[in-house]
């Protein structure tokens, strides 16, 4: 056992030190403990259960005049590992600067003395800071209540949301990742080396001590991982330090005010104002949020606000908001809650501010809510208006109406969830109807044709892939049509690949190292958001990558990612020249897009044995979400096209079915049209990592097609698989010529595709057919279930559930 203080500095380095040689502890943990004797026990047996067990625990003693010290020192006679530093108290700063004066390891964490750890906390810790080279690990936190707490206080929905994790994964550390991240210590593991290269301590006497401390340390940091659990335990109590900010006891607000000083003043000297100024702008508009929040003096906080904002350089900043914090116009901000008007003195003034006006008469007070002057609201199906008090009461027609369609909404409601209990409890009648009925209709259209495979540029980039994960590109039926070309190579059974799940919101960071195939499309422009998938391609686990044909433009953050492990595959010339000009790492390579290895055939019949196996492994939780969640959409899309079909097909006087099928989003170019035009592209949303899924919406895209004679399209995907289904088609460009740049590479061989450049060079009334009938049994034919469930069937690839993972339906 180690017991020191300040007396015996020398002595208890001197022997802390000679102990960590014997047992070369690879990470200390400082717990500051002061009057904790109810809660001590549960921090420290949590910090000796660790997984890890070559930890070091330097628990210091702040003055605590409760049983505290003689917990620690029960503690430490059964485990040498828990060092003991006595102090005179000074506060949570003061004992935390305290302890990293004992530190031996290369690794120092933090844990409050009344909250406590999980098991494998510091194990994944140490595993993640040392195999992926970076500066800190971070983690998540669960906000646990003490009974005297109530859930509902908006304190703790704060505190929930603050600590709900935001990033997963390896990240380079920048300012948008900082804002990102919680200034929490005691769920991060940092270098001790960075501590003390650069004399970093907590602020001594001030509150809110982590945000100085943290923001002074990400400034000599390159890359940080986030763990995806929620290791951490945080405790919330009315007696604690934060329990009493929550509530509003404390007076000592204005130290927000100094920390974001000291901040400043750390970046200032370092000269790092500019590199970082999203950050300080981020932290000053928390801070004064936070700061206004908290105060009873709010002339006190805007005149010190306003002294802070004259400090800092807005010329640098550029921030709106100091700017309005300088002319103290605070009621300009939005969410603040500060007063509009706000004149007077103690005899005679007015104040309006959030829900009430204030008079001051003769140094009386008198305060009136704003809705006992005027208020309306609905009641019982009733309007309710209240002037001076008087109440006003109005039958509410609307809230009538809506009761009777929320009592019919809940007896459909009944109905379904009475099919869907039908459906769980029926797995065997549900197999029975599929081995009688399903699998008799799909013989009767039994697929008998081969698979295709990659073109033989990327089959050599994948060659070398013993497993690999695949990425599909997520967006609209177009990209459907991608992705369905692309399961119908990857199905084959050549080829051992999982799915990535971009269906849920947790973030893909595999522990071990990953070769990673992408699927490809048009994401990587600068229109959309590819952040998700950057996060991916950052990844330092990610071992080898092969990004199947894109387009790129405008995206230079993107091509900042690729390196030598990446095989990047550009489907026209513009994006292939764009990225060698911008790269000289990764190997470029133009190639057909994915959509041009789609096998028609295979689309339209069903692959029997795959149903047969697929039946198989599926639950009855798995036939409901088919039956009661993915067929209802399925259903709503087939509907939702036929009832665009009945009403925006061109006929001219041969009796040619003529569709506009024309985008109307962001890569539009502008031009208008005399005829109704359909944007087909967009009447279903998907992240495609589910086949079956894939399949579906890709037949309704197909048959869409197939209902016309003759197709003018912006799209590139409807003028392609119009163009193998032998339609006449007339393509027109996007906003950033995509569309001809892939008809130069790919399609000019195509002999029933043009490329025009206005809609005024297509004259309907000359258009006739060559080769292809328009097939209208689309619009014509109801929606069978059967056909629904072997479509799903004959395409799923099944990893143990199956979810919907349709996001919308036009």
């Amino acid at each position: 056992m180690y017991i020191f203080s300040e007396d015996f500095l020398i002595y208890s380095v001197h022997k802390i030190t000679r102990g960590a040689q014997m047992e070369s502890n690879k990470i200390s943990i400082i717990v500051p403990v002061y009057n904790v004797e109810k809660y001590l026990s549960r921090c420290l047996d949590s910090l000796l259960n660790q997984t890890l067990k070559d930890i070091e625990i330097i628990c210091v003693n702040d003055g605590s005049s409760d049983e505290s010290l003689k917990i620690l020192e029960s503690y430490a006679e059964k485990d040498n590992r828990i060092k003991i530093v006595n102090k005179e108290n000074g506060g949570l700063s003061s004992a935390r600067n305290e302890g990293l004066k004992y530190v031996t390891s290369d690794y120092v964490g933090f844990v409050d003395s009344d909250d406590w750890i999980e098991p494998d906390t510091y194990e994944l810790a140490l595993s993640a800071v040392q195999k992926n080279n970076v500066d800190f690990v971070s983690w998540g936190a669960k906000i646990v209540l003490d009974d005297d707490i109530k859930e509902e206080t908006p304190s703790i929905a704060s505190a929930r949301n603050y600590h709900n994790l935001k990033l997963i994964g390896y990240h380079n550390v920048t300012d948008s990742v900082l804002t990102k991240t919680t200034v929490t210590v005691w769920n991060k593991l940092f270098k001790i080396s960075i501590i003390r290269d650069n004399n970093l301590t907590f602020p001594n006497g001030l509150l809110y001590e982590d945000n100085e401390f943290f923001f002074k340390y990400a400034v000599y940091c390159k890359s940080a991982y986030y763990i995806d659990k929620y290791l951490y335990n945080y405790f919330q109590r009315t007696s604690s330090i934060i329990g009493k900010i929550n509530s509003k006891q404390s007076k000592k607000v204005a130290d927000y005010i100094k920390i974001y000083d000291g901040i400043y003043s750390y970046y200032e000297a370092k000269n790092l104002i500019k590199c970082h100024k999203e950050l300080l702008s981020f932290i000053f508009n928390s801070f004064l949020w936070n700061t206004y929040k908290f105060s009873h003096d709010r002339k006190f906080i805007e005149k010190q606000l306003k002294n802070l904002a004259k400090r800092v350089d807005n010329n640098i900043l550029q921030n709106n908001i100091i700017d309005l914090v300088r002319r103290g116009k605070f009621y300009k901000i939005s969410n603040l809650n500060a007063p509009k008007y706000n004149f007077g003195n103690k005899l005679f003034g007015f104040t309006d501010i959030n829900e009430k006006f204030i008079f001051r008469l003769l140094g009386i007070k008198i305060s009136l809510k704003k809705q006992d002057i005027y208020s309306k609201k609905k009641e019982n199906c009733q309007k309710i208006v209240k002037i001076f008090g008087i109440k006003l009461f109005f039958k509410d027609k609307n809230a009538i109406l809506n009761n009777k369609i929320n009592d019919i909404y809940y007896k459909l409601n009944q109905q379904k969830n009475l099919y869907a209990k039908n459906v769980e409890n029926s797995m065997e009648l549900t197999k029975y109807f599929m081995e009688d009925k399903l699998i008799s209709d799909a013989e009767k259209n039994k697929f008998r044709g081969r698979y295709p495979d990659f073109d033989s540029k990327i089959k050599d980039a994948v060659k070398g892939f013993d497993e690999f994960y695949f990425y599909p590109n997520v967006g609209n039926m177009g990209d459907g049509i991608i992705a369905e070309a692309e399961f119908q190579i990857l199905n084959n059974g050549k080829y051992n690949y999982k799915i990535v799940d971009n269906y849920s919101n947790n973030a893909f960071a595999p522990c071990e190292e990953y070769n990673l195939v992408y699927g490809g499309g048009g994401l990587f422009v600068k229109y959309w958001n590819y952040q998700k998938v950057l996060d991916i391609f950052k990844d330092k686990n990610l071992k080898k990558c092969v990004v199947l044909p894109s387009s790129f433009y405008e995206c230079d953050d993107v091509l900042e990612c690729f390196d030598e492990r990446f095989t990047v595959f550009c489907r026209e010339a513009y994006s292939y020249n764009y990225c060698i000009s911008k790269n000289k790492r990764a190997k470029f390579v133009q190639a057909d897009d994915m959509a041009f290895s789609l096998n028609l055939d295979l689309q339209e019949k069903y692959d029997v044995s795959k149903i047969k196996e697929n039946m198989q492994k599926l639950g009855s939780k798995d036939f409901a979400v088919l039956a009661n969640e993915i067929y209802p959409k399925i259903k709503k899309l087939y509907q939702n096209v036929q009832c665009a079909l009945s009403d925006r097909v061109i006929t001219n006087s041969d009796n040619v079915r003529i569709g506009y099928l024309l985008r109307t989003d962001a890569e539009k170019k502008s031009e208008k049209i005399a005829f109704p035009s359909i944007d087909l592209s967009i009447f279903a949303n998907s992240p495609c990592s589910d086949s079956g899924v894939v399949g579906l919406i890709s037949r309704v895209f197909i048959e869409t097609l197939n209902s016309f004679d003759v197709i003018i399209t912006d799209r590139l995907h409807i003028g392609l698989v119009s163009s193998l289904l032998g339609k006449e088609v007339y393509l027109l460009d996007n906003s950033y010529k995509k569309v001809s740049g892939i008809y130069e590479y790919s399609m000019q061989s195509y002999k029933n595709t043009h490329i025009v450049s206005s809609l005024n060079e297509v004259c309907i009334d000359n258009l006739k057919t060559k080769k292809s009938k328009a097939d209208v049994s689309i619009i014509n034919n109801p929606v069978n279930i059967e056909k629904i469930f072997n479509i799903y069937l004959s395409k799923l690839k099944y990893e143990k559930t199956i979810k919907d993972t349709i996001w919308s339906i036009k």
